[in-house]
């Protein structure tokens, strides 16, 4: 009786080992990492079989499966068609809203160009009247350095 208990856990211990259990790497190498990665990739594959094969069956089948709306092949009439007279009569009201704002646009860069050229002219003439101020107080500088020398010499004259 011993020997049949001792060959069954034999057994088991080669089919355990035979299965790769007991050849399995240590846990924090780089092989434990790719089984660990091969595992979950056949998981996913897996569920995603799974997945795929559940939307199939439950999916609708025949002529039921697609369907555009509105339909292409149908035909319906309508209610009121558009008069030529309509249409010409929109578009000429569009063409005068457009001659519109056409003027519109014109005559606000005209009044644009006008303020623009009205700056122009007064930073010219702010221009002018700067260097105008310039030269009259570089003249009363000088007349001020004439009066100062003669008064140094009046004064050295003086003593």
């Amino acid at each position: 009786m011993k020997r049949g208990r001792t060959n069954e856990r034999n057994m088991l211990t080669n089919v355990v080992n035979g299965a790769g259990v007991g050849a399995l790497p240590e846990p924090g190498t780089y092989a434990a990492v790719g089984w660990l990665c091969f595992a979950l990739m056949c998981i996913i594959i897996g569920l995603r079989q799974g997945i795929g094969f559940w939307r199939d069956m439950t999916r609708p089948s025949g002529p039921e499966q697609r369907t555009l709306l509105p339909s292409p092949l149908e035909i319906q009439q309508v209610k009121e068609m558009a008069r030529e007279q309509d249409c010409m009569a929109r578009h000429e009201a569009l063409q005068e809203e457009l001659n519109e704002l056409k003027k519109d646009i014109k005559s606000d860069v005209g009044e644009l160009h006008e303020k623009v050229n009205g700056v122009a002219r007064e930073v010219s003439e702010l221009t002018a009247s700067g260097r105008l101020l310039n030269q009259q107080l570089s003249q009363i500088s000088l007349k001020l350095d004439r009066m100062n020398e003669e008064d140094r010499k009046e004064a050295r004259n003086r003593k």
